[in-house]
């Protein structure tokens, strides 16, 4: 996704940043098992992935712009997990304490 050519265009990495940004995930990242695939509730499978990944990773927030995510028929999916979904403004509002 970062070789994406909008996505270089915004974030303007080299090849290189992007090798070390790959190399960095794969050292901090923990896999999650998320079972055998059950029936999804969202019309898109790669959200129900999502999802399901961060209801399994025990995450405390689900940062994206995907509408779909964002669904209000997904809220008390996400009020069980005590998940918060919140886009990037929000998250960063979060960590520098302003929220």
């Amino acid at each position: 996704m970062l070789r994406y050519p909008q996505i270089r265009r915004l974030t303007r990495l080299t090849e290189r940043q992007i090798a070390e940004y790959v190399g960095f995930l794969s050292e901090v990242a923990e896999l999650v098992d998320i079972g055998p695939p059950i029936p999804s509730p969202t019309p898109d499978t790669d959200d129900w992935t999502v999802l399901r990944t961060a209801i399994h990773g025990d995450v405390d927030v689900l940062c994206s712009l995907d509408g779909h995510l964002r669904r209000n028929d997904l809220a008390g999916i996400y009020e069980h997990y005590n998940i918060n979904v919140m886009t990037d403004v929000e998250l960063l509002r979060l960590l520098r304490g302003a929220a």
